[in-house]
């Protein structure tokens, strides 16, 4: 199982941005059930699909995984 925080962060950076999954693939070039996996836990990113999300919702890669609080 991929990393729960992970899973709930990237969800909760998404909502916060306005955007669907679907918005986000388009943007990220990341497949929409892609996304989807990694939401629910099911999959982690690689590090060219964690970059091309990290670019598009502007947060730090270090939040994203859980490694660190939001400052």
């Amino acid at each position: 199982m991929a990393n729960q925080a992970f899973a709930q962060r990237l969800k909760l950076a998404r909502q916060e941005r306005g955007m669907t999954q679907r918005l986000l693939s388009q943007r990220s070039g990341v497949p929409q059930s892609t996304i989807c996996h990694y939401e629910m836990g099911d999959m982690e990113p690689g590090i060219e699909n964690l970059i091309a999300m990290l670019k598009i919702l502007d947060c730090t890669a270090d939040w994203l995984l859980g490694l660190k609080e939001a400052a």
